[in-house]
């Protein structure tokens, strides 16, 4: 993002980022203090809904469930995921929840709440990407040189 000029950044991206983890002071970042869950979660709506006014576009929201979790335990991790997926599908917003291997507790219950559900894994040092839900084939991803900078490209696994 360091070629954008700030005022551009600051126009297309908002990130929520939790006390402690960056000493960033910048327009576009806006903290949480992982104190409280229901104050978080009101200063992350807050924020979405002045996004959404502002460019009437839909939201990506990007998760990382390791890093709720760590704050708010499992039992406030999950309810904002649940509260969140509905709010995103009201609103015509796109969630995406990154889930690391070693939280196997989360994986079903994610599973549930999501509309599309892909796994990333790597195999023999390839990366390979599949849908659980709904069931997908075999891909083999790789990045894509062809334009002069890199776009993921999905190869079918035979």
């Amino acid at each position: 993002m360091a070629d954008f000029p700030e005022n551009v950044i600051g126009n297309l991206v908002q990130l929520c980022i939790l006390e402690g983890l960056s000493q960033t002071r910048l327009k576009h970042v806006v903290r949480l203090e992982g104190r409280s869950l229901r104050e978080d979660f009101q200063k992350y709506a807050k924020t979405s809904c002045s996004i959404k006014m502002k460019t009437g576009q839909p939201i990506l929201h990007i998760v990382g469930v390791d890093r709720i979790a760590s704050y708010y335990g499992a039992e406030g991790a999950l309810k904002i995921l649940n509260t969140g997926a509905s709010i995103v599908r009201e609103n015509g917003d796109l969630l995406m929840v990154i889930l690391k291997p070693n939280m196997y507790e989360f994986s079903d219950i994610l599973n549930a709440i999501a509309n599309v559900h892909l796994k990333i894994i790597r195999q023999h040092g390839a990366l390979l990407l599949y849908g659980r839900k709904p069931r997908t084939r075999l891909y083999f991803v790789e990045a894509d040189f062809s334009e002069g900078y890199p776009l993921p490209a999905l190869t079918p696994v035979l």
